[in-house]
C-alpha cells in the first residue's frame, strides 16, 4: 500500500490525504487514517511544499526548436562580429503595505486602503559587453509598444554615438536582443541602415 501511495503521487502531485484515503479503500478495501497515510508519505520521504507553476509551453518541443533556431541566429551574428546589445526591463512596485498587524483578540486586524495601487515603477535597461550600460530609461506605468519601439531606437542611435562602436564596430550589424514577449510578438525582425 505505501508504494501505491507514491504511485498515487508520482500520477498527481496535488492528491490530498483524504483523496488518497478514499484510493486506498477502493484499491484496497481498507480504509487507514490520513494522519496515517501523512506519516507514511513523511517515511518515504514526501514532504508538503509551495507549488511551482510550470506553463504547459515551458520546455515543450516547439519552444525548444524555436529557442534553437534563435541561439544559432545570435551565434552566427557573433561569429560575424556584429555588436550584440541586451535589452530587458523590470518593475518595482511602490506600493508597500504590511500583511500582518495587531489588533484586540476576537477582532480583526481591518485596514482600509485605496481601491487602486497606482502605476509601478518601470525600468528599461541596454547593456552589451563590450560597453557595458548602453542606454536605460525609468517611467511610471506599464511599457506599451510605442515606448519600447522608441526606446529601441534610442538604444540604436546610443550605440551609434559611442566611441567603441565607432571604432571597433562601425559598418557592422548592430543586434538588439529583446527580452519582452508584446515585443518579441510584434518585432521579430526589424532592420535599420
Amino acid at each position: 500500500m505505501e508504494e501505491a501511495l507514491v504511485d498515487y503521487l508520482e500520477d498527481n502531485c496535488q492528491y490530498t490525504l483524504t483523496q488518497m484515503q478514499e484510493m486506498l479503500e477502493y484499491d484496497f478495501g481498507v480504509r487507514i487514517s490520513t494522519s496515517l497515510i501523512g506519516k507514511k508519505l513523511c517515511d518515504k520521504r514526501y514532504t508538503v511544499k509551495q507549488v511551482r507553476i510550470e506553463p504547459e509551453t515551458c520546455n515543450n518541443s516547439v519552444n525548444t526548436e524555436k529557442r534553437g533556431v534563435f541561439g544559432e541566429a545570435l551565434l552566427k551574428h557573433e561569429r560575424k562580429g556584429s555588436l550584440i546589445v541586451y535589452n530587458d526591463e523590470t518593475n518595482y512596485s511602490l506600493y508597500c503595505k504590511r500583511t500582518q498587524v495587531r489588533a484586540p483578540i476576537g477582532q480583526r486586524a481591518i485596514v482600509k486602503l485605496p481601491p487602486s495601487k497606482g502605476a509601478n515603477l518601470q525600468v528599461q535597461c541596454a547593456i552589451t559587453p563590450e560597453v557595458d550600460l548602453v542606454h536605460y530609461a525609468t517611467r511610471r506605468g506599464s511599457i506599451k509598444m510605442q515606448v519600447n519601439a522608441e526606446f529601441v531606437d534610442a538604444v540604436y542611435n546610443a550605440v551609434n554615438a559611442h566611441d567603441v562602436y565607432r571604432a571597433h564596430f562601425t559598418g557592422k550589424t548592430i543586434v538588439i536582443v529583446l527580452d519582452n514577449a508584446p515585443a518579441r510578438r510584434t518585432w521579430s525582425k526589424r532592420e535599420r541602415t
